[in-house]
């Protein structure tokens, strides 16, 4: 019911077998993270970018992005690198292909996931923002909620706030690595000019418009799984679940805007 007339009879011939390399993707990598929506992307793009048909394309690039709840220009951009990739296989070269891959890797991200990893990189990013935050913020919803940040406040704590001292604490080599990355990233300010350092007072400001970011991308989400939940309820006639859904969607919109 998602799709006009001309489309489905654009699909017809060819969406059984299109429809079983959905699912087998959909069997060998997990939606709900970025890793697994990048390949079920990539896995199904591989067959959609031999398609001619422009028509029945634009039916997958829309599936695809309803499946792993991505924006469409996404998966539509993934195309063109899939497309890339495969037309340079006989050379078995495509450095720029690969390089436009990675980046694309965090767009399969949540938001709020991007949200919530630079604001525990600004926050670690200074000794006195961070004591300030582990006294202000560790008993906050949003921060009980969050193993990572959980994670950081408290044990930056215990490491007397220094990101060297956290890192020697740990003996994951990934955990390591990844909170590199955070922190790094968040760091540094990447200008035509050079690298510029934050000062703590710019990193105060910055660290609270993220925090005010992060509770309402996290209530955004909330939304939109409200949303969907109600759609299930309308389709199985549960009247009792769909009034209970939509005082909770009431309130939640209310708080939103408040």
């Amino acid at each position: 019911m998602w799709y006009p007339a001309l489309l489905l009879n654009a699909v017809k011939k060819s969406v059984l077998a299109m429809e079983y390399f959905f699912d087998e993707a959909l069997k060998k990598y997990d939606k709900k993270t970025a890793d697994g929506k990048l390949n079920i992307a990539k896995e199904v793009l591989a067959h959609v970018a031999n398609i001619e048909n422009q028509i029945e394309k634009a039916h997958w690039i829309k599936k695809i992005a309803h499946t792993v709840e991505v924006e469409e220009k996404i998966v539509t951009d993934v195309l063109k690198t899939v497309a890339a990739n495969m037309g340079q296989q006989n050379q078995a070269q495509y450095p720029a292909s690969s390089n436009i891959l990675t980046e694309q890797e965090s767009s399969f991200q949540k938001r709020s996931d991007i949200i919530r990893n630079s604001l525990v990189g600004l926050i670690m990013s200074d000794a006195k923002i961070w004591k300030e935050n582990f006294e202000t913020q560790l008993d906050s919803q949003w921060a009980k909620d969050d193993s990572l940040v959980q994670f950081v406040l408290k044990n930056g704590a215990e490491s007397e706030f220094s990101f060297d001292k956290l890192l020697a604490n740990i003996d994951d080599d990934h955990a390591i690595e990844s909170l590199r990355k955070i922190y790094f990233n968040a760091k540094y300010l990447f200008t035509r000019e050079g690298v510029v350092e934050y000062s703590t007072d710019e990193l105060r400001k910055l660290v609270d418009e993220y925090i005010s970011k992060y509770i309402k991308e996290l209530q955004k989400e909330k939304l939109y799984d409200i949303i969907k939940q109600i759609e299930n309820a309308e389709q199985k006639g549960d009247k009792e679940t769909l009034a209970k859904l939509m005082s909770e969607f009431t309130k939640l919109s209310q708080e939103m805007q408040s």
